[in-house]
């Protein structure tokens, strides 16, 4: 399991992909592999963004295992539950593909 370091991945929507990857380069060179994310996080932005990182560069998942944590709303927030599996299924197929 990873450390109990968790990275916020909140603001995480502007990033560029190069800076993605650069970001969590440097976070697995200091042993973080915990990082926070939520449908919600800039609109859903923040997890593709994330994920693409990933998807464009194979170097990142052959370090430490990356364990993501999430949350959803309850439906009664009106959140579709939709949302957060279409993410889990994109997440998968861009570190995994």
């Amino acid at each position: 399991m990873g450390n109990r370091i968790f990275v916020g991945c909140m603001r995480f929507g502007d990033f560029l992909t190069q800076d993605m990857n650069s970001f969590i380069h440097q976070a697995q060179e200091i042993g973080i592999t915990n990082y926070d994310h939520a449908d919600i996080y800039a609109g859903g932005k923040s997890e593709k963004v994330f994920g693409n990182a990933f998807s464009s560069d194979k170097s990142l998942t052959g370090r430490a295992p990356i364990i993501i944590t999430t949350a959803v709303m309850p439906l009664t927030m009106r959140l579709d539950a939709l949302l957060f599996i279409n993410f889990c299924k994109y997440l998968f197929i861009c570190i995994f593909s």
